[in-house]
C-alpha cells in the first residue's frame, strides 16, 4: 500500500467521512489516492484557512476529529489562524501538509518548508500539541499513531501536524494499523479520594449553583447534568462555549454566564448569595468570570471538577478540586441524595423569590421592536421562532455574536457554536458551518455572520453552493466593523467614521457564488424570508439591513474592558 493510501485508510477506519483541502503539487498523491478510498471524500475549499475552519466545524459535530490538508510554505501560513483557533478551543484536528521530496530538502527547492527551508514546523510550535515530519516510509505508521493519541490527550486536546514529503507519499510499504479504542475519545476516571470530601462542603448549604463548561460537552454529560438539577432543584449556568449543554428553556436554566451572557445568569452569579458553586470543566478564563471577578466566589465553598489537573487557571483557589471525568463526577453527585434533599426546600424558595424573578434577557423590548434599521435582537427572535428545534447555529465574532449568544435559546448540546474564547478569528463561522453540515447532513445548519467577517472568508460560500449544501448564511449588514465602531463611538467622531464599511449587496454576492440571495430591509419581512429559506433546502445568503445598536450586555462591559461609565 502506498503511503498516501495508508493515511486515507487510517481515516476510513476511524470513520472520518470527509477531509478538507486546497490542492497543491505536494499533495497530488493524496488527492489521487482518494479514488481508492471512496469512504473518505475530499472537499476542496477556496482557501487553506477555510479548509482548517471546515475541519474544525466537522470535529465539533462528528464526535471524532477533523482533517485538513494543504502544501507547506504558503499553505501552512494560510492555515495558521485556523490551527491557532482550534488550539485555543482544544479542537482535535489532524493537519497534513505535503513537503518537498526528502532528497531536495535544503537545496533551494520550490516551496521547501522542511527544516532546511522556511521550517514550517517551527512556525507551528506554539499552536499544535504535537508535530512530526516523516523521514522515511517505515516511520509513517508510528508517526500517525503517535499523533492521533497526542491529538486526543485528555489533558490537552488539540491540533497535530504531520509533514509528509511527496516522495514518501508514493512509496509502497506493508502497514498494520488497528482502529483506536473508543475510550480514547471520551476517557473516564474519577479521583474518589478527593470526591469523598465533598459531603462536608455542601452539607446544610442551600444556595447551590452549577457552572457547566465544555468538560460537560466533551464527556457527553448533559443527561446526567439535567438529572442532577431536576432531582435536587439546582440552578445551572453555562459558559459561552458550553451553551446548550443544559436546556435554556428549562426553569432551572440561568443561561450563559460571562460576557455575552444572560441577564439572569449574570445577576445570580454576581449576587454574592451563592453558598456553594460547583464548576464543571471550565478553565475559568477572563470571559467566563467577568475578568476573574471576586464577586462570583461563593460564601462557603468553590468546588472544581476537571479531567485535567491543569485544566483550571490559577486565578481562584478552589476549596476542593476533583480530578476526573464530568459525567462520572455528576453520577457520583446523584448518589448524595440525603445531603442535597436536606436543603432542597430552602433552595426552591431562593429560586422562586430571586432567580425566577430576574429577567432572562437584557432589553427584552428589542425582541419585538419594529425599528429600522432592523434591530439584531428582533432578527434573532424571529429566526429562533422559525427555525426547527434541532437547528445547529454557528455564530461569528463581533457585535452580531453578542446578540446571537444573548437572545438565541439552545435546547440541546452541540447546537450552538462560537469560536471566541481566545482567538475570535473573523470569518470562522462560515467555513466551520460547512464542515459541520458534512458531519450532520440531516440537521438544519444556520450561520450568522457580519459584513466585516464575510469579507474575510465569504468566498467559502462558493464551496457550500458547489457541494449543494443547504446552509442558510445570514449577514448582519450594519455597514461597520461592529464592536470596534461601538467602542469608537465612545471616543469620538473620527473613530466612529473611520470604522464604517460600504453598503455591499451580500445577496448578489451570494448569487454570484451559486447560492440563492435574499434581502431583508423591514422587520416584518424577517419571518417569511426565514421560512422561505428553510423550505428551499439550498445554499442561501440572506442580507439583512441591521443597525449597529448597542449590545445587550453593555452594562457588564466594564468588567471586560474595565472602563468607567
Amino acid at each position: 500500500m502506498k503511503g498516501s493510501e495508508f493515511l486515507l485508510d487510517v481515516f476510513r477506519q476511524e470513520e472520518i467521512s470527509h477531509v478538507f483541502l486546497v490542492p497543491g503539487g505536494y499533495i497530488d498523491p493524496i488527492i489521487s489516492a482518494l479514488k481508492n478510498v471512496p469512504e473518505v471524500k475530499g472537499i476542496v475549499a477556496a482557501h487553506e484557512g477555510g479548509a482548517v475552519f471546515m475541519a474544525d466545524g466537522y470535529a465539533r459535530l462528528s464526535d471524532k476529529f477533523g482533517v485538513a490538508l494543504g502544501i507547506g510554505g504558503p499553505g501552512v501560513t494560510n492555515m495558521m489562524t485556523g490551527i491557532a483557533s482550534a488550539y485555543t478551543d482544544q479542537i482535535p484536528l489532524f493537519v497534513i501538509t505535503g513537503e518537498t521530496k526528502t532528497f531536495w530538502e535544503g537545496r533551494g527547492a520550490f516551496q521547501d518548508s522542511s527544516s532546511g527551508g522556511i521550517n514550517d514546523a517551527s512556525m507551528l510550535q506554539s499552536i499544535t500539541v504535537k508535530k512530526l515530519a516523516v523521514p522515511h516510509i517505515q516511520s509513517l505508521e508510528h508517526h500517525v499513531k503517535f499523533l492521533l493519541r497526542a491529538m486526543l490527550n485528555h489533558t490537552q486536546q488539540g491540533p497535530v501536524h504531520l509533514s509528509f514529503p511527496a516522495n514518501i507519499q508514493t512509496e509502497e510499504h506493508e502497514f498494520h494499523y488497528k482502529k483506536m479504542q473508543k475510550d480514547l475519545y471520551h476517557p473516564r476516571f474519577l479521583n474518589e479520594e478527593s470526591f469523598n470530601k465533598i459531603e462536608k462542603l455542601i452539607e446544610k448549604k442551600p444556595n447551590i449553583v452549577i457552572l457547566a463548561g465544555t468538560g460537560v460537552l466533551h464527556s457527553q454529560a448533559s443527561k446526567s447534568l439535567l438529572q442532577l438539577a431536576e432531582q435536587f432543584d439546582i440552578p445551572v449556568a453555562t459558559t459561552l462555549t458550553a451553551k446548550g449543554v443544559f436546556p435554556e428553556d428549562h426553569r432551572l436554566s440561568l443561561g450563559v454566564f460571562g460576557w455575552f451572557g444572560s441577564n439572569r445568569a449574570t445577576q445570580t452569579m454576581l449576587s454574592k448569595k451563592i453558598d456553594v458553586l460547583i464548576v464543571l470543566g471550565s478553565k475559568m478564563n477572563q470571559m467566563e468570570t467577568m475578568v476573574w471577578s471576586e464577586n462570583i466566589l461563593p460564601k462557603h465553598a468553590l468546588i472544581v471538577n476537571d479531567i485535567s489537573e491543569s485544566g483550571w487557571f490559577a486565578n481562584y483557589d478552589p476549596d476542593l478540586f476533583v480530578l476526573g471525568d464530568a459525567n462520572q463526577f455528576l453520577e457520583a453527585l446523584l448518589k448524595q441524595k440525603k445531603i442535597f434533599d436536606a436543603t432542597k426546600e430552602e433552595r426552591k424558595e431562593w429560586i422562586e423569590e430571586f432567580i425566577l424573578n430576574t429577567p432572562k434577557f437584557c432589553d427584552e423590548e428589542n425582541l419585538t421592536t419594529d425599528m429600522t434599521p432592523i434591530h439584531p435582537a428582533r432578527i434573532i427572535h424571529d429566526l429562533r421562532n422559525v427555525s426547527p428545534k434541532d437547528t445547529i447555529l454557528f455564530v461569528g465574532e463581533g457585535a452580531h455574536g453578542f446578540f446571537a449568544t444573548h437572545y438565541w435559546t439552545s435546547f440541546s448540546p452541540q447546537q450552538f457554536f462560537i469560536a471566541i474564547k481566545f482567538m475570535s478569528a473573523m470569518g470562522w463561522s462560515i467555513p466551520a458551518s460547512i464542515g459541520a453540515k458534512f458531519a450532520r447532513p440531516n440537521q438544519p445548519v444556520v450561520c450568522i455572520t457580519g459584513d466585516g467577517s464575510i469579507m474575510m472568508h465569504g468566498m467559502e460560500i462558493q464551496t457550500a453552493a458547489r457541494y449543494e449544501l443547504p446552509i442558510i448564511f445570514i449577514v448582519f449588514n450594519n455597514q461597520s466593523h461592529g464592536n470596534p465602531q461601538l467602542r469608537g463611538k465612545r471616543v469620538g467622531k473620527f473613530e466612529c467614521e473611520f470604522l464604517k464599511l460600504p453598503n455591499h449587496d451580500w445577496a448578489k454576492f451570494g448569487e454570484s457564488l451559486g447560492a440563492v440571495g435574499m434581502r431583508v430591509d423591514k422587520p416584518e419581512e424577517l419571518k417569511s424570508t426565514f421560512e422561505k429559506a428553510f423550505k428551499l433546502n439550498k445554499t442561501v445568503v440572506i442580507d439583512i439591513a441591521s443597525g449597529n445598536y448597542q449590545t445587550p450586555t453593555y452594562a457588564f462591559d466594564e468588567y471586560m474592558y474595565q472602563v468607567k461609565k
